[in-house]
């Protein structure tokens, strides 16, 4: 699938989500956002139930922005607010630099030389409680602030970013 790193586990309430690429990867701009944020969508489409206690957990970006100009942080929030209009609990983690992310490729730079990273074993821990506990009863520690996108449809949703990650994944027993 165009060397795209593909990880989609389905749990009962939660669903957990990852599934992306970059452009070089993909081969262009349109074939990107159809992986980063098509498949995506219809993979959470396909796992929705009936059930309303299920919830979404996905894996985003620290710069994620649905009116951004740049194709990554823009197709990234498009993505949230598509998942948003899915599912009422959902909850997006917006890691920074990343640790020991195997993604089949050369290592990205800046995950190696910059910024406090957070090491995936660790963010893990953070999503999967987060999936446990839902929007409703998330930790302090999770700092999560909410999104509304104010657009017909899309349902407000709850950001944990960097430091939230971190604070997450230090209450894992």
């Amino acid at each position: 699938m165009c060397g795209a790193e593909i990880d989609f586990c389905v749990t009962t309430p939660s669903i957990s989500k990852q599934l992306g690429t970059t452009k070089a990867q993909a081969g262009s701009a349109e074939a990107f956002e159809k992986i980063d944020r098509e498949y995506v969508i219809n993979a959470a489409k396909a796992a929705k139930t009936d059930d309303p206690k299920q919830r979404l957990v996905y894996l985003s970006s620290m710069s994620a922005n649905a009116n951004s100009r740049m194709l990554y942080t823009r197709s990234k929030g498009l993505t949230e607010q598509g998942l948003a209009a899915l599912f009422s609990d959902c909850i997006v983690f917006r890691p920074g630099l990343l640790k020991a992310a195997d993604r089949g490729g050369p290592p990205r730079l800046a995950e190696t030389i910059y910024g406090k990273v957070l090491d995936v074993k660790e963010l893990a821990k953070g999503i999967a409680l987060a999936a446990a506990q839902g929007s409703a009863n998330l930790a302090p520690e999770a700092l999560a602030t909410k999104e509304d996108p104010k657009k017909e449809g899309v349902s407000p949703y709850w950001v944990v970013g960097n430091k939230g990650c971190f604070g997450l994944s230090r209450l894992w027993k």
